[in-house]
Formats: C-alpha cells, structure tokens, sequence
C-alpha cells in the first residue's frame, strides 16, 4: 500500500466521521467567510470606501499582514481593534 492509499483511506473516513479537528477548523474557517461575503455582498464602491476611512492605521496593518485564507484571524483581529466596526456590517443588507 502506498502513502498516498494510506492517506486516501485516512481522509476518506474523516470525511464520513465529520469528527476531526481539521475538519471542524475547515467548517469553521468556511462559515467565517461566509459571513464575511455575506456581509459585504451589497456593498457598492462608496460602501468600500466608508468602510477603508473607519479604519485606523493599525487595523489597516493588520489587514495587509493576515492571510486572506485566514478569515477568522483576520475578522476578530478587526473586531477586536475596531468594535464599532460590527455594526457597519448591518449596512451592507440596506
């Protein structure tokens, strides 16, 4: 049996569980973005740049420095710098 069986098999039954820790961090990291394009979705270009203004200096560092791919970090990171912040996102829905 190869590795790459080996690895197959392994993810295969994680995937039929649904009970691993990657996993849980994956659905996790889905439903983040989720919620991100979600909220952003009606957005039009006057939206953005209310959006960039509110930020400060380092809440705009941040966002250069995390990752896309790293949407929880990158959300809480934001929130925990510029709470105000999650009541823009009710802004996006008008």
């Amino acid at each position: 049996m190869t590795g790459f069986s080996r690895r197959a098999r392994r993810l295969a039954g994680t995937l039929q569980n649904g009970r691993s820790r990657e996993l849980t961090a994956l659905r996790r990291e889905l439903g983040t973005h989720w919620l991100i394009r979600r909220a952003l979705h009606h957005f039009e270009q006057k939206d953005y740049s209310q959006l960039v203004d509110l930020l400060d200096a380092s809440t705009r560092q941040s966002l250069g420095e995390i990752n896309r791919d790293e949407s929880t970090r990158l959300l809480w990171n934001v929130v925990r710098r510029q709470p105000r912040l999650g009541a823009f996102s009710g802004c996006a829905a008008c």
